[in-house]
């Protein structure tokens, strides 16, 4: 029996690690171009949907969720794309529950999704993206993807771009962020509000004199 999802980040995101320590995960061999780069319905949000009645969907039932929505149900190369953008949002997931044990606001937006931002932190009345993936040379060449298909994130809004490193945090199948790169993300949002506070002073000091 999978069980109901805590409310509290730090338990939450125990249950997600002891689920997906069990869980299968699988990779089809079905690659055709013209689905490969067709634009999909928002899987984050589909995974999303289905993450709010479980603790982790199952990659069929996600699979099965976004052919369905694209009435592709017996479309093997649909099934396939889902079943591969699946771990990439189980990371996402995960890593958003580990930054809301640190930070006092972390959303996950279906629009900033489109716009190739993963997750918001807003702190101290400012809000910073980040944009997950894994560190390897074709999630890079995704990433550029990504940024092509999408419309760029907000001007105004600072992105940073966070990697997985291999070896650092697999449960189960699974290839996670390390939960200590939080303290990445902190280190980046202060230096960046650092950064901008300075260039602040600098303008107000060229406006009043």
């Amino acid at each position: 029996m999978i069980g109901s999802v805590a409310s509290n980040p730090h338990q939450a995101r125990l249950q997600i690690e002891e689920r997906l320590a069990s869980l299968p995960l699988t990779f089809l061999p079905n690659r055709y171009s013209h689905w490969e780069f067709a634009a999909f319905p928002n899987m984050a949000a589909i995974y999303s949907n289905l993450a709010r009645t479980c603790i982790v969907p199952e990659q069929d039932v996600f699979a099965g969720a976004v052919a369905a929505q694209m009435d592709q149900i017996e479309n093997d190369e649909v099934i396939a794309r889902a079943y591969r953008t699946y771990p990439a949002l189980v990371r996402q997931h995960h890593f958003s529950l580990v930054l809301k044990e640190h930070f006092p606001l972390v959303v996950r937006s279906e629009q900033l999704d489109l716009d190739g931002v993963d997750i918001l932190v807003v702190e101290g009345g400012r809000a910073y993206g980040i944009a997950l993936s894994v560190e390897t040379s074709a999630a890079h060449a995704w990433q550029s993807v990504k940024e092509k298909r999408h419309p760029q994130s907000p001007e105004t809004l600072p992105v940073l771009f966070l990697y997985a490193r291999r070896t650092d945090f697999c449960v189960g199948r699974f290839w996670l962020h390390y939960p200590d790169q939080w303290l990445e993300v902190r280190r980046w949002i202060d230096d960046y509000r650092l950064q901008d506070d300075w260039y602040s002073a600098q303008l107000f000091r060229q406006v009043i004199p």
